[in-house]
């Protein structure tokens, strides 16, 4: 009677077993998928034609960015200074129907949105803690620039994207900001993102063959182990940092004179595996014209492919939260803190440049 009941607890404990292993083989699944990106920067500040070298109507000019982004095939869109003219653009997005709402125009807003065709979750926006500039090298303290970051469901498979707009410049003040918002990207990926593949997009406002003292190598890829599309898919692997450095800078100048919007430009994709493995595919740069040859934007829009692997993934799990509009309350109360905030700060400036010749 003992050994019966030995084998039917023996045969009790197996069932339970391969009861509580089969939902986790069951959500075991081999990942190959290919998946594209669009980085762009708008150009979308509030400046009179009058004022603009190029002559351009911002809001006429956003509206047809808006509909050469709806029309360009990508999955995933991210757009920097998409200020006042939020809702222009927006209404053209019609083949995107996830879209993160606007934190509002300068400057209360970061100005940077993403559009996708699959379902963005716990998106948050992150203020840079410090910035540089504010009558001079791009006044970045006049808005809270930093990083939107949100979690992708793509076909079930989640992954963390982020884009970003670092300080604008390159002078030794600029550099030394940046250096600050590299890090502090990566310990805000340490803490929200552990375990999960992550894409870094938008406007470094860094190279990687030259603004070396914005560290961008040392923090993001050395330090913080990610890889850079242009580097690997273009210039096989070569980060600049070898004894041909400006051999291979040479040859880049002598196909295009300019990086800007050709090669290793400020459009960037950095990424890093996490449960799946991400290779880039593609990394090209496009300008964008209107219908008399004159420039959308100041930038070059970049599209990434990336194929996306894993022999077993498992789905994490995960509390997802779909975007909410801000409350009016909060919108309200953040605007009147931003609003402020800039006056105080071009106040204190003014006093300084009348009072000591100091500005920035």
């Amino acid at each position: 009677m003992k050994s019966t009941n030995k084998i039917l607890s023996f045969c009790l404990v197996l069932f339970l077993l391969a009861a509580l292993a089969a939902p986790a083989l069951a959500a075991q699944t081999a990942v190959d998928e290919t998946v594209s990106f669009l980085c762009y920067n708008v150009a979308g500040l509030p400046i009179p034609s009058v004022f603009s070298d190029t002559k351009k109507v911002v809001p006429v000019a956003t509206k047809k960015i808006g509909k050469v982004l709806n029309e360009c095939g990508c999955d995933i869109i991210a757009v920097q200074e998409d200020f006042q003219y939020h809702s222009i653009l927006a209404r053209q997005m019609t083949n995107y129907p996830y879209q993160t709402y606007t934190a509002g125009g300068i400057p209360v807003g970061d100005g940077l949105n993403i559009f996708s065709k699959y379902p963005l979750y716990n998106v948050e926006r992150v203020a840079w803690d410090e910035a540089y500039g504010i009558f001079t090298q791009g006044a970045d303290e006049l808005t809270p620039k930093g990083f939107i970051k949100c979690t992708v469901d793509y076909n079930g498979l989640l992954f963390d994207f982020y884009n970003i707009h670092v300080d604008a410049f390159g002078s030794e003040m600029d550099c030394v900001y940046k250096v600050k918002q590299f890090n502090q990207l990566l310990d805000y990926i340490a803490e929200n993102s552990e375990g999960r593949s992550v894409m870094i997009t938008g406007d470094y406002n860094a190279i990687m063959h030259g603004d070396v003292n914005a560290r961008l190598y040392g923090i993001m890829i050395e330090g913080g182990g990610f890889k850079d599309a242009w580097c690997e898919v273009v210039n096989n692997g070569d980060y600049f940092q070898g004894d041909d450095k400006y051999e291979r800078i040479n040859y880049y100048n002598s196909l295009y004179q300019d990086s800007w919007g050709y090669w290793d430009s400020v459009e960037r994709m950095l990424y890093k595996d996490g449960d799946l493995h991400l290779t880039a595919l593609t990394n090209e740069y496009e300008m964008y014209y209107d219908e008399d040859g004159n420039p959308l934007s100041d930038h070059a829009s970049c599209r990434f492919d990336f194929r996306f692997t894993a022999d077993r993934y498992v789905r994490p799990d995960m509390e997802l939260q779909s975007p909410k509009r801000e409350s009016i309350v909060s919108a309200v109360s953040r605007r009147v803190h931003y609003f402020f905030h800039s006056l105080n700060l071009i106040l204190t400036n003014l006093w300084n440049w009348a009072t000591k010749g100091e500005y920035r």
